[in-house]
């Protein structure tokens, strides 16, 4: 028991929890200043150097009771002492949200307070975006989820992947099984042809039937992808799988089985089977228009069924899109090229026919033919018959009378078809291209299910056959246990939604989700397939995927990078790329992630089905985990001033990225992100057990414009672990050009944040609108306009002269004026410092967030209206859209006074 009355041993232990407070031991001097109030009770110091070491690790709430204890020993009204633990006390409720507390307590602090005016705003500003209602609450969510997660693309409609590359994997196994005894869910994102869905089906069966022949764990799988044509082509796979768990004997059943291999591997297909796709098509569409059930083990929402409704309408009349000679004539060219680039990548021992289909793939590639299964092939298709026989047996008959055979009589598989796609397609003179080499199914399909190849094949129907014919005894045996739940969107978006308990796939509309007890939160699996290429890497995965992940030891996400896997040769690699972290301590420290398997460290990968030793490691599926849901101990965090250097360069990373115009498209690295995904970082960051007040700091800094770090934009593409861990000198680093978006943006993200920005800079909810950007036409250069890479530019002509001179615009390479690297002796533009300090301080804006409309050429922004207001009246200022991966404009600029009109308060558009 301490002596209550030894005010020199206060004194001296507080010294040394002084000491050890400077020196980043936090904790230990927690415990000192604990031990020096207990000498000297009556004394409010120790107390006060108490409350300062719990409010640094985040402890607001022992900090604020702390700091009352210590307050009720200052009798003094004007004690220094008092003002300073009043004004801690005013944080210690903004970085808990304590709007109510924070405002008692403000009053309560003099005006002459030196924090004064920066409390009374951060209060005044967070008061405007408090969130009172759970109706309001829900209204934020929405607002936040919806909101822009990646630069635009100036073509809007969605490229149509339908035909995987990667072999079919199970994402159930025994450990999951001994995980998930009662209920098992897994996610695909970017569900493709849903190849992976149907090995995971067909394991559980396997599994089942050997070791839980009584099994009653339910099963819940979600689907997702961005497209609807590939939800919808599913839907109708799902429905003739259905059709064959009728049959007494599936694999008897060659009908269906033909249906529904050339609907799964095949460009074109007997008169026949389009017959039978297009009365499914249409018995489907029955079911949506009467709003039941399409089958009874899958559901959608009604926002979704309407959707796959629309692209069921499109392929009843698809042909006109696109004859069968058309797809044909781009099929044989396009896979002619493809060929040739594996050859050049894999060697020609790679590219060998599957068994039995050596003649098979010599015709297709002169004609787009598939096989039909000989029994059919004679009684459907006598005339192809006859030329099959021709031609294999005589080498003078030319493949072009099969090819004129097919081009007359077979049809196109339209659901191999965007009818959108196709229209932006042509409008921009790009021919229709449905090419993939449907051999690699042979291969694909087995390679990870274990299944038993086919004895004997003489055609690729003899190797795809079997696998539907499992899939469908997979679902017979899963029936009443089963339910595949589909959401279209993009997979990220999605993620959130689930989250946070809006998406609307699962409202109380959604076909059949009632016949399933227990819709999952979490999932045990989830298979991102290679979404991560194209939408931030792990950045995206670990933010989004991560924290839906269930508490066991088996539950991961798993994804693989086929984008550029030539250019990372491991994890840390690709995790330096895209999260700046490249060592496993960091990567816990900072997500609570780890790797679970890693198969870069071996020396095989996999592309198409077949094993590529030592070659593209990263090609290969890689397993990571959540390690904990609790809030990690103080000590284990990545300390203050490291995170801050880490969290500044992840900024630059997103709002300034690396020149990549000199990289080959096969190896391009997609920087997609805009400044939106630095709130949920900064969020998760706080869920981890990092301190408010800490991330509100750096935001706060970044806004304001002062920042002073060691970290830097990036220069090297791929990012180098080298550059990230380089040393350099602690300097001022400008912000100024991405101020005015990052100010709006946390103001907009405010709600969402559980701690309020301390900071004077920010706009009231009320003083920020929409705003709409007109482009001339004539002046928007689409080329290659499926990359999200595109900002707006701002700036202000007559400054931008005073460095440039007389350059064109169009010429200039604008990354360099945006980095003040270049200030020094190798500046880009040498005599001009001055000037080009200026320039990027006051007349230069970039930003990353907006909504682009191709059909009428606009460009909707949100948008602080004092920024706006100050461009609008200055003749001076310009508005264009810049590439941020070449740094150049992709559009002629227009005059902001011109173009830009306000519209709507942004407070008005959430209602």
């Amino acid at each position: 028991m301490a002596d209550q009355n030894s005010p020199g041993q206060s004194a001296v232990l507080r010294e040394e929890g002084n000491a050890l407070y400077k020196q980043g031991e936090i904790i230990g001097a927690i415990d000192l200043y604990k031990k020096a109030a207990e000498h000297h009770p009556t004394d409010p110091t120790p107390l006060s150097n108490l409350s300062a070491a719990l409010f640094e690790i985040g402890h607001y709430n022992a900090c604020g009771e702390t700091i009352q204890k210590a307050l009720s020993l200052v009798h003094d009204e004007v004690d220094p002492l008092k003002v300073k633990l009043t004004s801690r006390l005013v944080k210690s409720h903004l970085y808990r949200k304590r709007l109510i507390a924070a405002k008692e307590t403000l009053a309560k602090l003099p005006s002459t307070c030196s924090e004064y005016a920066l409390l009374k705003a951060a209060y005044d500003q967070a008061r405007t975006t408090a969130v009172p209602s759970q109706r309001e609450k829900i209204l934020n969510q929405k607002t936040f989820t919806d909101s822009p997660r990646y630069r635009p693309t100036l073509k809007t409609v969605r490229e149509y992947f339908n035909f995987g590359h990667d072999e079919a994997v199970s994402q159930f196994d025994r450990s999951l099984a001994s995980a998930s005894p009662d209920s098992c869910a897994i996610l695909f994102g970017g569900v493709g042809d849903a190849r992976h869905l149907y090995a995971t089906m067909m394991k559980i069966a396997d599994y089942e039937l050997a070791a839980e022949p009584e099994a009653k764990r339910q099963y819940h799988f979600t689907i997702n992808d961005v497209k609807t044509p590939t939800l919808a082509r599913n839907v109708i796979l799902f429905s003739f799988l259905q059709d064959l768990t009728l049959s007494e004997e599936p694999s008897q059943d060659l009908q269906t089985l033909t249906i529904i291999f050339y609907l799964f591997c095949s460009q074109v297909m007997p008169a026949f089977v389009f017959d039978s796709l297009q009365e499914k098509i249409s018995t489907v569409l029955a079911a949506i228009d009467a709003g039941e059930p399409i089958l009874d083990w899958i559901s959608f929402g009604n926002d979704d069924r309407f959707a796959i409704g629309k692209v069921l309408r499109s392929w009843q009349d698809a042909e006109n899109c696109c004859s069968t000679s058309q797809i044909s004539a781009s099929v044989v060219q396009e896979n002619k090229q493809i060929r040739q680039e594996q050859v050049e990548m894999f060697g020609e021992q790679h590219m060998k026919p599957p068994k039995g289909c050596e003649m098979e793939t010599a015709v297709y590639h002169k004609t787009c033919l598939l096989y039909p299964p000989e029994y059919l092939l004679e009684r459907m298709e006598p005339a192809l018959q006859i030329l099959l026989n021709q031609y294999h047996e005589s080498n003078k008959m030319p493949a072009s009378k099969i090819k004129k055979y097919i081009n007359e009589h077979w049809k196109v598989n339209v659901t191999f078809i965007d009818v959108e796609w196709e229209k932006e397609r042509r409008e921009d003179d790009d021919p229709t291209n449905i090419s993939f080499n449907p051999f690699e199914a042979a291969i694909q399909l087995y390679g990870q299910t274990k299944l038993p190849k086919p004895g004997d094949p003489t055609r690729l129907y003899d190797h795809v056959a079997p696998f539907f014919v499992r899939t469908a005894a997979a679902i017979k045996h899963l029936k009443g246990r089963m339910l595949v739940e589909g959401s279209c969107g993009e997979l990220f978006t999605v993620l959130e939604k689930l989250r946070y308990g809006i998406l609307d796939s699962r409202d109380s509309n959604a076909t059949c989700l009632s016949n399933s007890k227990d819709i999952p939160k979490r999932y045990d699996r989830m298979h991102l397939s290679n979404i991560p290429d194209y939408c931030g890497g792990h950045m995206s995965s670990f933010l989004y995927a991560i924290p839906l992940l269930t508490d066991n030891e088996a539950s991961y996400i798993t994804s693989t990078n086929l984008r550029n896997p030539g250019i990372f040769g491991t994890a840390h690699d690709f995790n330096n790329e895209y999260l700046l972290i490249n060592n496993d301590d960091h990567l816990f420290k900072l997500l609570q992630v780890s790797k679970m398997r890693d198969i870069s460290d071996s020396l095989m990968g996999t592309f198409g089905g077949r094993s590529l030793p030592g070659l593209m490691p990263m090609i290969g599926y890689i397993d990571w985990r959540h390690v904990r849901r609790k809030p990690l101990p103080f000590n284990h965090l990545v300390q203050k001033e490291p995170l801050g250097k880490w969290l500044y360069a992840v900024f630059f990373k997103i709002a300034l990225p690396t020149d990549r115009r000199l990289m080959n498209f096969r190896d391009l690295i997609f920087s997609p992100l805009n400044l939106t995904i630095y709130f949920r970082l900064v969020l998760r960051l706080w869920e981890l057990g990092y301190p408010s007040h800490w991330l509100s700091a750096i935001i706060a800094n970044i806004i304001a414009n002062t920042v002073i770090t060691s970290a830097r934009p990036a220069k090297s593409a791929p990012l180098t672990i080298e550059e990230v861990k380089r040393q350099n000198p602690v300097k001022k680093v400008t912000t100024a050009p991405y101020a005015a978006e990052m100010s709006t943006l946390t103001t907009q993200f405010q709600p969402m944040l559980p701690f309020t920005i301390v900071t004077t800079a920010l706009p009231k909810a009320r003083d920020i609108y929409e705003y709409i950007i007109s482009f001339s036409a004539s002046h928007v250069l689409y080329k290659d306009g499926h990359f999200p890479v595109c900002a707006l530019l701002f700036y202000n002509n007559q400054a931008l002269g005073e460095v440039v001179g007389e350059q064109a615009e169009a010429m200039i390479n604008w990354r360099p004026l945006f980095d003040n690297e270049f200030e020094t002796g190798a500046a880009r533009y040498p005599g001009q410092a001055q000037q080009l300090h200026n320039l990027r301080e006051s007349y230069l804006s970039l930003w990353s967030t907006f909504n682009w409309h191709r059909n009428v050429e606009e460009a909707h922004i949100q948008m602080r209206h004092d920024f706006a207001d100050r461009m609008m009246r200055d003749r001076n200022w310009r508005v264009g859209i810049l590439r941020t991966d070449i740094w150049r404009l992709a559009s002629r600029t227009e005059a902001v006074k011109e173009a830009m009109v306000r519209g709507r308060q942004w407070s008005d558009t959430l209602n």
